[in-house]
């Protein structure tokens, strides 16, 4: 059995595909769909179903809390230790793991990323929690090593990746033959700030906001967002690096943002920095308002056409979504009854009902329901793309919302918030921790 630690942010990804291309099977990480719940997961069972492939090459940085125990179980184990240089490790960890630091666990009652092989370091500043980490764990390599100095081997990451001849010996140290050295695995000094897409706009903007937000707080570079061709990547067990694309192409993005910049497929490399991000849990977020509404400001041209095409309708106006579609495995009941829509126009003045949709066909037995229980409102039926759609939900006076993070996001960028004209789902997201304001009106 051979082992691969360290902190992360040393070059996992690298030596994995390393040594996939000198014919050894590794074992990398989580599989994706425990990631949704990562703090569920039992590392004590997972780890002792993985020792069972005595053949197999483990990676990660879990192994060090039961390394001890592994080999004193198993002494003919091998475990190489990646030791990255301090300053840029830390760096990489901080910008991966952007406002959900696993090492700081009071942060939010909810996170899927409060890993529990992790210590906890809350109280202390970002920065300063992954550099006791930092410490910690290679004080606990060093202590095994001393154990163990037939069985731990430590090696610097820049020179394994560089050094021919330091990586020749580490990989006969684990029983591997040979060696890769290549440009693609020498460590560089800086690489792109990115986040992972997958879904529809709405969720994409919860994920592009993350890595903006914290980039401006962190004085890091400008994120950069595409859909990135992630083929020189290991076959990834991190959810958050595998990448879908926003509905609509990157030019509809960029004419739709102001401050936002969407550009064409590039190739991810190792030194790509995906910021992990978590819709469910905005509330992290939620307090650089300003920062998000800067970010997502509409273009020029957006409000120039809103205004000349549909400003008649925005006076005295607001929002209805009408959500049709379900995606399997929602856990939410959707579609929305139509006495959710009923008593949410009860609470509205407004005269002026902009209908937003994402089935024209479908949403007219329920609109047609509503004209005839509100004969005093005027309803108009809005046939925009998403991104129109999405900033006239903004510009309308008040909001009702449906259980849609397409939805959520015109509410929240209306700047008159926050307002009581807003109503919400009663089941909406993941409350607290989704919704931002005490004023919206639940249902």
């Amino acid at each position: 059995m051979r082992i691969i630690i360290g902190t992360g942010g040393c070059g996992f990804q690298r030596i994995n595909t390393l040594l996939n291309t000198l014919g050894q099977g590794t074992s990398f990480k989580i599989m994706p769909r425990k990631m949704q719940n990562s703090f569920e997961i039992d590392y004590g069972k997972f780890i002792d179903e993985k020792l069972n492939n005595p053949n197999g090459i483990l990676i990660g940085s879990f192994y060090l809390k039961n390394l001890e125990d592994i080999i004193t179980n198993k002494p003919n184990v091998r475990a190489l230790c990646l030791k990255g240089d301090k300053e840029k490790t830390v760096e990489s960890l901080m910008i991966h793991w952007g406002f959900r630091n696993p090492l700081i666990k009071d942060r939010s009652k909810y996170s899927r990323y409060n890993l529990n092989f992790f210590d906890d370091y809350s109280g202390m500043g970002n920065r300063e929690s992954i550099e006791k980490y930092y410490d910690e764990y290679y004080s606990e390599v060093e202590r095994l090593q001393n154990l163990f100095p037939n069985i731990i081997k430590v090696v610097n990451s820049k020179d394994y990746f560089d050094n021919g001849d330091v990586q020749r010996d580490a990989n006969t140290f684990i029983n591997v033959n040979g060696s890769v050295i290549e440009t693609k695995y020498s460590v560089k000094d800086d690489g792109v700030v990115t986040t992972s897409l997958h879904g529809g706009l709405g969720n994409n903007l919860f994920q592009i906001i993350e890595p903006l937000v914290f980039a401006e707080v962190n004085g890091l570079s400008e994120p950069e967002f595409k859909t990135w061709d992630c083929s020189l990547l290991p076959v990834c067990n991190n959810s958050d690096i595998i990448l879908g694309g926003h509905g609509g192409s990157w030019e509809n993005f960029n004419n739709a943002f102001k401050n936002v910049t969407f550009t064409e497929t590039e190739t991810a490399d190792f030194d790509t920095k995906f910021v992990i991000n978590d819709m469910f849990d905005f509330q992290i977020l939620h307090k650089y308002r300003d920062v998000i509404i800067d970010k997502f400001e509409p273009s020029e041209q957006m409000v120039s056409y809103i205004t000349k095409k549909h400003g008649h309708l925005l006076m005295d106006s607001c929002s209805l979504h009408i959500r049709t579609w379900n995606s399997k495995g929602d856990v939410h009941d959707m579609p929305l009854k139509g006495d959710y829509y009923v008593k949410a126009l009860a609470e509205i003045e407004n005269k002026n009902i902009l209908v937003f949709t994402d089935s024209i066909k479908h949403c007219k037995g329920t609109l047609h329901s509503l004209m005839g229980q509100y004969p005093n409102k005027e309803f108009h039926l809005i046939d925009e793309d998403q991104f129109v759609s999405l900033f006239m939900i903004a510009m309308c006076e008040s909001n009702i919302v449906n259980i849609s993070t397409f939805s959520f996001w015109g509410a929240y960028l209306n700047k008159k918030q926050p307002n009581n004209k807003t109503v919400v789902p009663s089941n909406f997201g993941h409350p607290p921790n989704m919704l931002c304001y005490d004023e919206w009106i639940k249902i």
